[in-house]
């Protein structure tokens, strides 16, 4: 039997960085290397892949839209907090839709501000070149 564990001072404040040090703890992150073409290309010293503001706002899924050139991201509020966030795509803010599991965008305009209300899962497109 292996056991792993980890142990973690904190306030009593259910807002703390608890659960997010409790997600890092359990899930990793796991880097890959392509050995191809692609591998050979340069990237910079420091840059985010995706990034959304706000402590409390959670990416939980990253992903290729299944039937066009999108990416979809998965995301979830757990303070219980109204997040207004800009989503930055390779450094440059992009335009997202709402969507709902099946990747079927809900009726409305693109939008530069995603709002995801109090323990909301929200899932967004972000269209890429």
């Amino acid at each position: 039997l292996v056991s792993d564990w980890s142990s973690d001072v904190c306030s009593s404040d259910l807002n703390s960085s608890t659960g997010l040090t409790g997600m890092d703890f359990n899930t990793p992150l796991i880097p890959v290397s392509p050995v191809d073409e692609l591998g050979r290309k340069t990237l910079p010293p420091e840059r985010s892949f995706c990034s959304v503001d706000g402590d409390s706002l959670v990416v939980s899924a990253l992903k290729k839209a299944d039937r066009e050139d999108a990416i979809v991201l998965r995301v979830f509020e757990m303070h219980g907090d109204t997040v207004r966030t800009s989503v930055r795509f390779l450094g440059e803010e992009r335009s997202v839709r709402t969507a709902n599991l099946l990747e079927e965008d809900i009726p409305g305009a693109a939008t530069k501000v995603l709002k995801v209300a109090p323990f909301e899962i929200t899932t967004i497109k972000v269209k890429v070149p």
